[in-house]
């Protein structure tokens, strides 16, 4: 009795799938580790790889190196015509207004250029 040994509670290494085409991908995506919101994305991203080894990758998010487990990676599929957020202007130019003849109490009624292109036709 004394030679046996209790069995093993848990399994020590744990194999996780990892493809092998993450590692040619520019851009992955993050597995956001927390207790989800409801309607919340799952994954965070896309952010361009700098660099990954082994177990970790490192990559830009927002201006600034981070590493990451591999584990918690995604392939991020990017196309490489998209306007990028920062590219994009921060002011949409409102569409043209043209003044609309006065009311018998001379109000000025300022309507959309669409509005009284449709009246006039």
């Amino acid at each position: 009795m004394q030679s046996l040994s209790p069995a093993q509670t848990r399994i020590q290494q744990r194999k996780v799938f990892i493809p092998t085409e993450l590692l040619t991908y520019s851009h992955v995506r993050i597995l956001i580790d927390a207790v989800p919101k409801p309607l919340q994305k799952p994954y965070e991203g896309p952010f361009r790889v700098i660099s990954h080894h082994e177990k970790f990758f490192k990559f830009d998010r927002h201006g600034r190196v981070d590493t990451i487990n591999i584990e918690r990676l995604k392939a991020a599929y990017v196309d490489d015509g998209i306007v990028h957020a920062s590219s994009r202007p921060d002011v949409i130019p409102a569409r043209p207004m043209i003044e609309a003849p006065t009311s018998e109490s001379s109000l000025q009624i300022a309507l959309p250029a669409t509005i009284l292109n449709e009246a006039t036709v």
